[in-house]
């Protein structure tokens, strides 16, 4: 008896289900056409849409650049202290012009690419352009809105103590309080809680509510202790009892 081999049967059913292919392919030769077809298109589809995605990409990022031109020529410190020696804040004189291009730009790139990175980073130089154009209101929309979009990034802070400092410009000392109180409980880092607090003193100083802006400074003394805005604090309370003291000096002499 002729034994056939395990790799002969292999071959014969490789050949016969060939050929029961090709039968099929000849039989539906319209579906096989219509299949090919789908595939072509959906490959189609997905390389157009890379070269979208990679056309609005780079769109996206020369918007920003075309803005961020604009609003850099006017770029100063505004996330620093914005107290001058009388505790009133600065701004200096900026190109009103730029600023408004610069507002106009952003606000292309966020209403044409609203989900790219390039928004995102829109968002705030968008803020901080109408901040610098006292459009406070702009300005604090826009921080929100960049807020609002609950990712994790070092800018956060920025754009933070940004729509701090907006809410102080326009005089709502009662936001600027709520919004600090509201980044102090959500922060994990200690030295940007001690200076929000140091903020929120300032504010209590301009409302005239002296002993409140001490407690303050001094939370910050005790709690934060380690910061490097704890010697600023100290230093602020010493300074606020050197002026109650001397104020206290000239009640007396007048009252003499």
């Amino acid at each position: 008896m002729v034994r056939i081999k395990k790799k002969e049967i292999e071959q014969d059913k490789f050949i016969t289900y060939s050929m029961n292919a090709l039968n099929w392919v000849k039989d539906n030769s319209q579906t096989v056409f219509a299949i090919l077809i789908g595939i072509a298109l959906g490959l189609a589809v997905i390389f157009f849409y890379r070269s979208y995605k990679a056309e609005s990409k780079q769109a996206s990022i020369d918007l920003l650049n075309e803005a961020d031109a604009m609003y850099y020529k006017n770029v100063t410190s505004i996330s620093q202290d914005t107290f001058s020696e009388n505790q009133e804040p600065v701004i200096s004189d900026l190109n009103s012009v730029e600023l408004e291009e610069a507002i106009s730009n952003y606000d292309e790139l966020i209403e044409e690419y609203p989900s790219s990175n390039s928004a995102t980073f829109a968002l705030l130089n968008k803020g901080n352009a109408a901040f610098l154009a006292k459009k406070f209101e702009i300005a604090i929309e826009s921080y929100k809105e960049f807020l609002g979009r609950n990712f994790d990034s070092p800018l956060n802070e920025i754009a933070q103590e940004n729509l701090i400092a907006a809410f102080i410009e326009k005089k709502d000392y009662a936001s600027a309080a709520k919004e600090i109180k509201k980044f102090v409980k959500k922060s994990r880092r200690d030295e940007f809680k001690s200076k929000l607090l140091f903020r929120l003193g300032n504010i209590y100083e301009l409302q005239k509510d002296i002993p409140t802006a001490i407690e303050t400074y001094k939370k910050i003394t005790e709690e934060y202790s380690e910061t490097s805005i704890s010697n600023k604090a100290s230093s602020q309370i010493k300074l606020i009892e050197s002026k109650e003291a001397s104020s206290s000096e000239s009640e007396i002499k007048l009252e003499d």
